[in-house]
């Protein structure tokens, strides 16, 4: 799942992701840049992870779905789905889970 910031509402500097639901406990917390010479390769594993895109345009791999990602989108990987992350200019984003 991809919540793309372009499309949720923005009040007073304020935007709120619908993850609550989603969300039990942060086991890490780490920041990534990702370039062109060091992708992030699939893998999977059996916890839930959350990305956040903090600058830069990147293209996300979630169970052989491609999709493009950018500053302000969040991808919410669920358990035993292969993901990874590929960037040809850059991109700098948050992993959690």
């Amino acid at each position: 799942m991809i919540l793309r910031a372009k499309e949720m509402e923005e009040k007073e500097g304020r935007r709120v992701y619908p993850i609550k639901s989603l969300q039990k406990t942060i086991g890490h917390f780490v920041t990534r840049l990702t370039k062109k010479d060091n992708p992030f390769g699939p893998h999977k594993h059996d916890g839930e992870e959350f990305w956040y895109i903090l600058k830069g345009k990147g293209k996300v791999f979630i169970d052989g779905e491609e999709s493009i990602v950018e500053e302000g989108d969040l991808i919410v990987l669920q358990p035993w789905k292969e993901h990874g992350l590929t960037s040809e200019e850059g991109v700098y984003w948050v992993c959690f889970g």
